[in-house]
């Protein structure tokens, strides 16, 4: 990224002319974060290493890019940050994005985790997994989704709201690898054998497996993790079946970006192995970049080869799964 942001400082001088640093306009940055203190923080090291300021705007999950549709955020955004590539997709996909410059992703960042046009980039990801009470002896581990259908997990299976990202991402995966019909079959399924009716978010299916309410559920490896992490008593155990899908925290350009070089400069910064590291740890997700070790992997047990990173398909089926889960009865 330094050399990138060399190339950007000294653009436009010629060979008679001294390579003056102007001052640098600011980026301004729309996020879908609820912490509203945790991004400043960290783009400070950014100012401090380039002199570029950055302004950080909050919004909530699908306001930030129903905004930026509308053409309603003012100042216009120069970067935007999704919490899932559901948003980042729709407003490339209505033209709301320009490319990102060639050169600011790097070979460390694997396809499955990019736009094939250009608009986007990974920064992290999440993927969904099997939460198990080891207690429950007579239980065994599942080792597919198909497997969460069969009899003997009847009246033992937890899951949260159908509308939480993490069932969205696997149904969306199900019906892009299946077909819908298929994969509607299995979600009946699973609708079979639910214990206690879903409730609204992941921690609160956790729970229900800590308190034995349930055996066995899905989480993003996220809220698994956040609800572990520092809990010395939790009983459940995590792991990733192969081919579970991903969702992606994303980074694009606003098409109306007042400052793209900027913007450019910031979004190759966090694809840096420093930043990809500590953000890794810090949200507990994943490291876009395959050159940083991911200690999430180690943490709930899977291998980043076996993992489907066709992310940009969970956007695309996205409507597709939510409709599936009300004809399956998943509420």
């Amino acid at each position: 990224m330094k050399r990138f942001l060399l190339l950007l400082l000294v653009a436009g001088c010629t060979a008679d002319e001294p390579a003056m640093q102007e001052p640098l306009d600011p980026v301004v940055v729309y996020a879908s974060y609820a912490d509203k203190t945790y991004l400043p923080g960290k783009f400070s090291r950014f100012t401090d290493e380039t002199g570029i300021v950055v302004i950080v705007r909050h919004a909530g999950r699908e306001e930030i890019v129903d905004d930026l549709i509308a053409d309603e955020i003012v100042p216009p955004a120069d970067v935007i940050i999704t919490h899932s590539v559901r948003g980042i997709t729709r407003a490339a996909d209505d033209g709301w994005l320009r490319p990102i410059p060639a050169g600011v992703v790097t070979d460390s960042i694997s396809q499955g985790l990019l736009d094939s046009d250009g608009f986007w980039v990974a920064l992290a990801y999440r993927v969904p997994v099997f939460v198990r009470d080891p207690r429950v002896a007579d239980l065994p581990a599942p080792e597919t989704f198909d497997d969460l259908a069969n009899e003997q997990y009847r009246g033992r299976l937890c899951l949260s709201s159908s509308s939480m990202l993490v069932n969205r991402t696997v149904i969306a995966t199900l019906i892009n690898e299946r077909g819908v019909r298929d994969a509607e079959l299995l979600v009946r399924g699973w609708a079979a054998n639910l214990a206690t009716t879903p409730p609204d978010s992941e921690a609160g299916m956790l729970r229900a497996i800590e308190e034995q309410r349930c055996a066995v559920g899905v989480a993003s490896s996220t809220a698994f993790l956040s609800a572990s992490t520092g809990n010395a008593d939790l009983h459940s155990e995590a792991r990733a079946p192969a081919g579970a899908g991903i969702d992606v925290e994303t980074a694009g350009i606003g098409r109306h970006a007042r400052n793209p070089d900027g913007a450019a400069a910031l979004i190759a910064w966090m694809l840096e192995d420093e930043f990809q590291q500590e953000h890794s740890m810090a949200t507990l997700q994943s490291p876009a970049s395959e050159s940083v070790h991911d200690r999430i992997a180690d943490r709930v047990s899977f291998d980043r080869a076996s993992i489907d990173s066709g992310s940009a398909n969970v956007a695309w089926m996205d409507e597709d799964a939510v409709r599936l889960a009300e004809r399956a009865r998943f509420p």
